[in-house]
């Protein structure tokens, strides 16, 4: 049973885009499905109007006819000049210009949703859908959520997990999150704490480093990814 399931994953392509209008039904089904009745429901339709507020998703295209061409990214030493500018020039090639999508070939399965506060990006929600959990889709989101933050010069990325999300807790401190605090009955659905954790400087040569590396070693799994940002970064 397991070899079928695994085949079938391999046909499907990912792709990270902006979320649209068209995405507020499934943006509320999927924070329906990953969070409690208790939790209350996000604004999505006020939040893709905010521009200090992106949403970004990770759709799933089924057609096997889609070809994606793997990027050709050079390694880059940590003591060239300009390393965080080159890094992300790199980065680049990831992105494609377009958003937009046919509703008939592809669904969203998780979105992360990022608000810009000064010159910091704080990640308010990541979501996945529960028959998606466990292949990378959620590091897919905060990995994306990360760039973004550092294509906008933002100084650095904050969030806040609840004190029994050990697996969330371990795959934000893997990405340089560092525990900073608590946030004493954080939660409102069952008024449960939330450690409040925050990355080093974005735009320092060690973190760059740490995430190039986390980068290159998620390549290496078995989703096809495709980057698909539209062109509000400053390239």
């Amino acid at each position: 049973m397991i070899i079928p399931i695994i085949k079938v994953l391999r046909k499907l392509i990912y792709l990270v885009r902006k979320a649209s209008k068209s995405d507020l039904t499934e943006l509320s089904i999927i924070e329906r499905e990953a969070f409690t009745e208790n939790w209350p429901p996000t604004p999505f339709k006020r939040d893709l109007e905010n521009s200090n507020v992106e949403i970004l998703v990770v759709s799933v295209n089924v057609d096997s006819g889609i070809v994606v061409k793997e990027p050709q990214i050079e390694t880059i030493s940590e003591k060239s000049s300009g390393y965080s500018f080159r890094f992300l020039s790199k980065w680049n090639a990831f992105w494609n210009n377009s958003s937009k999508h046919d509703d008939k070939d592809i669904d969203i399965v998780g979105y992360i949703a990022i608000r810009q506060m000064y010159d910091e990006a704080h990640i308010t929600s990541i979501a996945v859908r529960e028959s998606f959990r466990g292949i990378g889709i959620g590091e897919l989101l905060l990995m994306s959520g990360i760039f973004s933050a550092m294509c906008k010069n933002c100084r650095n990325t904050t969030l806040e997990v609840r004190v029994s999300n050990k697996t969330a807790y371990n795959l934000y401190s893997k990405y340089g999150f560092n525990e900073m605090g608590i946030r004493k009955r954080y939660y409102t659905d069952n008024n449960e704490d939330a450690y409040i954790m925050t990355t080093d400087v974005l735009s320092s040569e060690s973190y760059a480093a740490h995430f190039n590396k986390l980068v290159y070693d998620f390549k290496k799994r078995t989703l096809n990814i495709n980057w698909n940002i539209n062109n509000s970064y400053p390239y």
